[in-house]
């Protein structure tokens, strides 16, 4: 006695079906592993802002000149770190204030992913005194708040 065998053709159907299966992975994949790089960027970008401020505070600490020169100029646009580039490739940007205490007070920001630059001046919140009272970054942009001790 003989078995019968029966021969699978492969279809279009079954074609179409193993291509969407391999895309549909492949797209899976590449999301799960752009998120990661993005959010790689986003810690370094907030590790970056806390490093620089603390810098520049401690500069500032140093360089009474820096000091003087700033405070002449208490409402001046934000300043840009050229030597300093966050991950998408656009400069940092900072602005010094002074807090209730009178301590010296640095804000530095980048403009974010899409390096459009929404934090603009009248999200930073100043007391009639010229003291940081607060920030509120806008968009995409990231940002540190840096205090100098007293």
């Amino acid at each position: 006695m003989q078995k019968e065998q029966t021969l699978h053709e492969f279809s279009g159907f079954d074609a179409f079906s193993l291509f969407a299966l391999v895309v549909g992975s492949f797209i899976l994949v590449s999301g799960i592993v752009a998120h990661g790089i993005s959010a790689q960027r986003l810690n370094q970008a907030e590790v970056d802002c806390d490093s620089i401020g603390l810098k520049i505070i401690s500069r500032l600490d140093s360089d009474k000149t820096i000091v003087r020169q700033l405070a002449s100029k208490p409402d001046s646009r934000p300043m840009k770190l050229s030597d300093s580039l966050d991950p998408w490739g656009h400069e940092y940007l900072y602005r010094v204030f002074s807090d209730s205490s009178n301590r010296r007070v640095v804000v530095v920001y980048s403009a974010g992913p899409d390096g459009k630059l929404q934090t603009q001046s009248h999200d930073f919140t100043v007391s009639p005194s010229g003291r940081l009272v607060a920030v509120k970054f806008q968009g995409d942009d990231i940002g540190s708040v840096q205090r100098a001790w007293p």
